[in-house]
């Protein structure tokens, strides 16, 4: 495994994305805001982007516990882990919603 350079190691931003404005024409944006600081999503704030994600990943969780659910077309063959860790939900599931 090659070693990184001190500038490749090195990161001055950490870089976040977000979904774009409506009518902007893009899917995401990034954005360089403090990870720390509250998220609104889907008209609910988080203290941080984190327990946004494991809010909804509980929900996404809950979801793939259902037979029915499971059935529909286009479901992945893949295990509840594997869809969890592919997912960003609410933004994008590997699963249909």
């Amino acid at each position: 495994m090659a070693k990184k350079s001190k500038k490749q190691a090195e990161k001055l931003f950490e870089e976040k994305r977000i979904p774009a404005k409506a009518g902007s024409g893009e899917l995401f944006e990034v954005s360089y805001a403090d990870d720390n600081s509250q998220v609104e999503c889907l008209g609910l704030v988080f203290e941080n982007d984190d327990a946004r994600r494991k809010h909804f990943e509980d929900q996404l969780q809950q979801k793939l516990s259902d037979s029915t659910f499971r059935q529909s077309e286009g479901f992945p063959i893949a295990s509840d882990e594997q869809i969890v860790a592919l997912s960003d939900p609410p933004y994008y599931t590997a699963c249909p919603n």
